[in-house]
């Protein structure tokens, strides 16, 4: 049985949902907002951390079920 590719269907999901984008763009907006470069790098380093742990626990949740 093929392994289910979770972390590219969520990449479609996220290009398409348009609250996402929307929320994403406030989010860049706001970091853009951000005069010191270095805490800007450090707030956006964060960001994709967490997103990368939303995505590991969501796996890790349909591994369960499969």
């Amino acid at each position: 049985m093929k392994k289910y590719n979770f972390e590219l269907r969520v990449e479609n999901i996220k290009r398409k949902d348009k609250v996402y984008l929307k929320e994403l763009q406030i989010f860049f907006d706001k970091v853009d907002n951000v005069k010191d470069e270095e805490l800007k790098k450090q707030i956006l380093y964060q960001m994709h951390r967490c997103e990368e742990r939303i995505i590991q626990i969501c796996q890790r949740s349909i591994d369960k079920v499969m």
